[in-house]
């Protein structure tokens, strides 16, 4: 019953916390540690919480409508396709094939109802370049964005500007939180 007391008031802390940019902690040295004024982050990334409407093709075109910034990875994608049970072989040897797609988190499967595929996946060094191939795999597989509420990624962006780019990124409303993409390490000594 402490247990689930102290989970409980733990929760609550962290709830009062949360503002639209994401965790404002309320120790001034961890909310400069996640901003950028201090603390180790990785150079040149931005880690990405996405809402869970936002499709694969959305967050390319907008990503790549600058320039200097590019989608490193993006997990969590959830797709649904109407086509016959007897092409879920096709779409899983196709999708898998995709230098683009970590074909290590593609899955395809059957929702309960068994009129539609549910396909899962990341991207990994997805380019604008993969963009045109996707976009003709949507075509030729009838692919649907499915919401999921865990689309996350890491985007590249010009080192020294990680901040920049979170502000103006956050304008573009695809993203439930955006932050450094910090280095977490554990010292055991």
């Amino acid at each position: 019953m402490m247990k689930l007391i102290s989970i409980l008031l733990l929760a609550i802390l962290l709830a009062g916390c949360y503002n639209d940019r994401g965790i404002n902690f309320p120790f001034p040295e961890l909310n400069n540690y996640h901003n950028g004024k201090s603390g180790n982050y990785v150079p040149g990334e931005v880690a990405c919480f996405l809402k869970d409407s936002v499709s694969l093709e959305r967050l390319a075109d907008t990503i790549y409508s600058y320039n200097n910034i590019s989608i490193n990875t993006v997990t969590g994608l959830q797709y649904t396709s109407a086509l016959s049970p007897d092409s879920a072989a096709t779409i899983d040897s196709v999708l898998k094939s995709r230098t683009y797609l970590n074909n290590l988190q593609v899955r395809v499967s059957y929702l309960q109802s068994g009129e539609q595929m549910l396909i899962q996946f990341g991207v990994s060094s997805f380019t604008q370049s993969d963009i045109s191939d996707w976009n003709s795999l949507v075509v030729r597989f009838d692919l649907a964005h499915a919401p999921s509420n865990s689309q996350t990624g890491q985007l590249n962006v010009p080192t020294g500007q990680e901040q920049k780019w979170i502000n103006s990124l956050w304008q573009t409303r695809l993203f439930i939180r955006l932050e450094l993409e910090v280095i977490n390490s554990t010292d055991f000594n």
